[in-house]
């Protein structure tokens, strides 16, 4: 099964779309997974992989932040 693409939810998951609030999660997803899950222990890295790609890494940044700016 494949992951799901991450258009709309938020990074945090606290049941907001995408905003903002979502740059430091999705930031420390890819470069601290230990620190992401103790934080964000509901979420799981998934939630970044905005392209879809089932790989949390530099390509998403792009696509995250078209989809901030609105």
């Amino acid at each position: 099964m494949g992951w799901r693409v991450n258009r709309r939810l938020a990074v945090t998951h606290d049941g907001t779309k995408l905003n903002v609030f979502d740059i430091h999660p999705f930031v420390l997803a890819p470069t601290d997974a230990t620190a992401d899950s103790e934080v964000y222990p509901a979420c799981g890295l998934r939630l970044a992989d905005i392209n879809g790609d089932e790989a949390v890494d530099v390509f998403d940044i792009d696509p995250f932040v078209e989809l901030t700016e609105g």
